[in-house]
């Protein structure tokens, strides 16, 4: 078994860490990086000095695939379409000669959510070897899975411990998704120091391009200053003003009939760039403009909700023109789910809990990625024209009895023990997320 570690600046530790777990219990391991520093293969230099010598063909991947990988990265679909290519040429052909010189066996990393892992990934598919994508649960705390670009890996048959744990947190009036467990309400300050922020790391990955010689490197470049879709417009500080004044008296007006809840998730996501099966889906501006376009020739009320971590990134002028539309009641992002849920018909959102969380209470819930979807119980959005559908779901759907053990089992079966805490280095406390990594991967 010969396993490679992705790594990148704020998890070196734990990748070194799960290096010397390996090493301890005689696994070939090393760490891999595409940045100048912290790992055994450090790739930034190489690539900025193979890029100007890359042609524009290679034998890996054909072009429609090479121009697929760069339409779901927003550096890559930021920049001229003739260098993404040879970027994503270039890292391919570095990659492809380092997986079969080393014959490796497993790429272990946390999920995709870049091009250089998209790429490993369908390398992955053409070299045979395992792409073991990591992160951690959103419904069940201390619990990771594993995913291959989304699709979900069953690794065990669940306890019924751990089903009566799930429906115990699913079912809460109070749950939330455990990445906002310890998310405060934004206010204008926050937000205003996130802008702040965003700008001052720009700056100071800018200069740090030049200091590591990384002048085409992913993580200097992903910032407001290169990529169109990390720009923030100061007016998006003050989105929070766009809130529908009376949304809470029209989500509560059982005269008004046919309500879809539309949550939006955090932007830019892995979930949504790299796991649509469409690439048109990307695009959330879209995608939402043609959801009230079809609801609103079927007398639909839509209610939108902004996940809590965008204040201040969504765009400001897109929600101002959904805040002048008749029938769209824009919701602070601090308002819990399950209660808009509780009044609404029908949610839609591309994953994420929302979809469970309106599935487990028998209401219409519509999505577009696939981590929680069970046929029968669900509606799944497999492509832009699928948007058509959406009114009849939601004017046909009937609510109906069903075991809710198959539901929880579409998560829970995926489960096991474990964390992904980058910071507080504790090489101890660490090693039991270790052993069940390799548990899981050995069976």
């Amino acid at each position: 078994m010969n396993i490679l570690i992705y790594s990148r600046k704020g998890i070196f530790d734990w990748a070194s860490d799960f290096k010397k777990y390996l090493l301890e219990n005689n696994i070939t391991a090393e760490i891999i990086t595409e940045l100048t520093f912290d790992g055994d293969i450090k790739l930034g230099k190489q690539f900025n000095n193979n890029l100007n010598s890359s042609s524009l063909y290679n034998d890996i991947f054909s072009i429609e695939e090479i121009d697929d990988i760069i339409a779901r990265c927003r550096l890559l679909r930021s920049i001229d379409i003739n260098k993404a290519r040879k970027m994503v040429i270039t890292y391919s052909s570095i990659l492809d000669e380092i997986f079969l010189s080393k014959e490796i066996t497993h790429f272990i990393s946390i999920r995709v959510d870049n091009y250089f892992l998209d790429i490993i990934y369908r390398l992955s598919k053409v070299r045979n070897f395992k792409f073991v994508g990591l992160w951690k649960n959103a419904i069940l705390k201390n619990k990771l899975f594993f995913t291959s670009k989304g699709d979900n890996i069953y690794i065990q048959e669940s306890t019924s411990e751990l089903l009566s744990n799930f429906k115990e947190s699913i079912l809460s009036e109070t749950f939330k998704a455990t990445s906002l467990n310890k998310v405060g309400t934004p206010n204008i300050l926050s937000v205003f120091k996130f802008y702040v922020t965003a700008y001052l790391r720009a700056i100071v990955l800018f200069l740090l391009k030049f200091y590591h010689n990384d002048h085409n490197g992913y993580r200097y470049l992903t910032t407001p200053l290169y990529v169109d879709d990390y720009k923030l417009n100061f007016k998006n500080n003050f989105s929070h003003l766009l809130y529908t004044k009376n949304w809470d008296d029209a989500l509560t007006n059982i005269a008004i009939k046919n309500k879809l809840f539309i949550g939006l998730q955090v932007n830019p996501e892995a979930t949504i760039d790299y796991y649509a099966s469409d690439i048109a889906l990307i695009n959330v501006n879209n995608v939402i403009s043609k959801i009230l376009e079809v609801s609103k020739k079927n007398n639909i009320s839509i209610f939108i909700k902004d996940h809590p971590n965008m204040l201040g990134k969504r765009n400001y002028n897109f929600l101002k023109k959904l805040q002048n539309l008749k029938d769209v009641y824009l919701i602070p992002s601090y308002i819990d789910s399950n209660y808009i849920i509780k009044h609404t018909d029908a949610t839609f959102t591309w994953s994420g809990t929302i979809g469970i969380q309106a599935a487990v209470r028998g209401k219409c819930s519509i999505i577009v990625d696939a981590p929680y979807y069970v046929k029968d119980l669900y509606y799944k959005i497999n492509n832009f024209e699928d948007i058509s559908l959406i009114p009849s779901y939601v004017l046909n759907h009937k609510s109906k009895d069903f075991n809710f053990i198959n539901i929880a089992k579409q998560v829970t079966d995926t489960l096991f023990d474990g964390d992904l805490i980058f910071k507080n280095r504790n090489y101890e406390k660490r090693k039991n997320t270790f052993f069940n990594i390799m548990k899981f991967i050995d069976a």
